[in-house]
């Protein structure tokens, strides 16, 4: 199967994650979690000085940006949230595209802010994972609630995009519905539909 790349999108606590690890092992794919190239983006010595500029010498601990102090204050700021925005994403799309263009393998991108980023037009197919408030809270129980809420709210611009799969039922019925959507889609290795 030629190279090709599948985002997997949502909100906070949808599924993505899982539903990425799942994608990666039927078609032998390499997952970028885009959530770790921003705390890769977020080690740079340029970044950590410009945020320093910006949020002051509180969001630094021992020479390091401190992701929890930073987001106590940018969940809370809508301006402060894109200024950080305007100065990671940039970094952190460049980042994806070097891996994307480095590798051999077909590539799972498990974003959630996959529009706001720009990163839905490298795709070349998309997976919206969708579930109750309830549910990906549920997900998250080292997550505040007012956090959760907070964030859960930025992302009011996650919409649906490609195909979406409802995901409220385990991994099990997640599986099932990935390979029914792959299938639907010819997306499913040919070595496994002749080994059914």
């Amino acid at each position: 199967m030629k190279k090709i790349v599948i985002c997997v999108t949502g909100k906070i606590g949808s599924g993505k994650s899982t539903a990425s690890e799942i994608l990666a092992e039927i078609l032998g794919g390499k997952i970028i979690d885009v959530d770790k190239v921003g705390h890769k983006a977020l080690e740079k010595e340029e970044v950590i000085e410009r945020l320093r500029e910006i949020f002051g010498e509180n969001i630094i601990k021992n020479g390091k940006v401190d992701r929890k102090a930073l987001g106590g204050i940018v969940f809370s700021d809508e301006e402060l949230l894109k200024k950080l925005e305007s100065i990671l994403h940039p970094i952190m799309v460049k980042i994806v595209e070097e891996e994307v263009k480095n590798s051999e393998k077909t590539i799972i991108i498990d974003c959630a802010l996959l529009k706001r980023m720009k990163l839905d037009r490298m795709c070349d197919f998309i997976i919206t994972m969708k579930s109750s408030y309830k549910t990906s809270k549920n997900r998250k129980p080292q997550i505040s609630e007012e956090v959760f809420r907070k964030i859960w709210e930025n992302q009011k611009d996650v919409t649906d995009m490609g195909e979406v799969i409802w995901n409220e039922l385990g991994k099990e019925k997640l599986e099932e519905n990935i390979i029914k959507v792959l299938k639907n889609h010819r997306l499913y290795p040919q070595e496994a539909l002749r080994g059914e």
